[in-house]
């Protein structure tokens, strides 16, 4: 059925974005879409907030809905928990927005040649991670992750200048594993396969910049460039 149809179920149950609402226009120039008038961001973000809580309030249990019954037996079992959903929801996207609004003065800082690919490889970091729509497409489980990818992003900045060569180093690995992830995502993709250990590799680059960049912020296991070969080699 509709997702409509659920959301109009929740019984006018509403996302406050009083608190988000300058933040987000300024995620705004992170996922390249430029300047934007608050109402008409307010409006983006009240959506896709609105179809996370409801994917995440009413689509847990995997059997399909074929019947009003049916219908109605989901609606109910979703309403007992669509107040926590939707408050850790609300809660995980506001770390977010705080994190990036933190980072953001610090984005279109000017230096040498090595600092701005440097600074390249950030920007396309964060613009892969805050994609349009990523509140809705990325996994509760990964989207809590965020804010402390984006605040490694601020340690990797605070420790560029004591051995700006290394950055260069380990952001070429990086990238290096990154055109491999896309290749074989692109791959999978036009085959029409999907496969959970290449989405658990995607995450593993993510940590695995934590790890390197910002140790005391903790990876929930361990991460290395070895490790990163090994697990590639097993999914190839």
């Amino acid at each position: 059925m509709p997702k409509k149809r659920y959301i109009q179920a929740i019984n006018g149950k509403t996302v406050k974005l009083s608190d988000y609402k300058d933040k987000i226009v300024v995620l705004e120039d992170t996922t390249g879409a430029g300047k934007a008038d608050k109402s008409t961001v307010s409006d983006r973000l009240r959506d896709e907030l609105t179809d996370a809580i409801c994917d995440r309030a009413f689509f847990v249990e995997e059997e399909r809905v074929r019947t009003q019954a049916a219908f109605n037996e989901r609606v109910s079992k979703a309403k007992t928990r669509l107040s926590a959903v939707a408050q850790e929801v609300c809660r995980v996207v506001g770390e977010i927005l705080t994190e990036y609004q933190l980072l953001r003065p610090r984005l279109n800082q000017q230096g040498v040649p090595i600092w701005q690919r440097a600074m390249t490889d950030i920007r396309n970091q964060l613009k892969e991670l805050l994609k349009p729509g990523f509140i809705v497409s990325v996994p509760l489980a990964h989207l809590g992750s965020y804010p402390r990818y984006i605040k490694a992003v601020q340690f990797r900045l605070d420790k560029f200048p004591v051995n700006p060569s290394k950055d260069a180093d380990w952001q070429q690995q990086l990238q290096s594993w990154w055109q491999a992830y896309q290749a074989r995502a692109a791959a999978d993709k036009q085959r029409g396969v999907h496969d959970a250990r290449l989405d658990a590799f995607r995450w593993m680059l993510e940590e695995l910049r934590v790890s390197l960049w910002a140790q005391q912020l903790k990876t929930p296991y361990p991460v290395s460039f070895k490790r990163l070969a090994k697990t590639w080699a097993e999914i190839s």
